[in-house]
């Protein structure tokens, strides 16, 4: 055995690592509470999200709320419920429809 030999497993090189992360499912908690979003809270009412940071449960928020200002939100704990973005055929029918 070589004298500078040991028993650990080869180290990985850097890019075959970053390959590997960018293969994993990464699962996003609260999917619905993202930047702009408008949302609703039992105690402080109406609001838009302006920050997010995480993608686990321990995701945290910050939210505009019309009457209460802004608040720094636990999202497990928050009970904040997204507004549904709904498509406005419409619009979309506008587009296309030039008579």
């Amino acid at each position: 055995m070589p004298p500078h030999s040991t028993n650990h497993p080869q180290a990985i090189p850097q890019e075959q690592t970053l390959i590997m992360n960018a293969q994993k499912e990464i699962t996003i908690a609260f999917p619905d509470i993202v930047v702009n979003a408008q949302v609703h809270h039992p105690d402080f009412g109406v609001g838009k999200v302006i920050m997010r940071t995480g993608t686990d449960e321990n995701s945290k928020a910050i939210v505009k709320f019309k009457e209460e200002g802004e608040k720094k939100l636990a999202l497990r704990f928050a009970r904040l419920i997204a507004d549904r973005v709904e498509d406005e055929p419409e619009a979309v029918a506008a587009e296309g429809d030039d008579k």
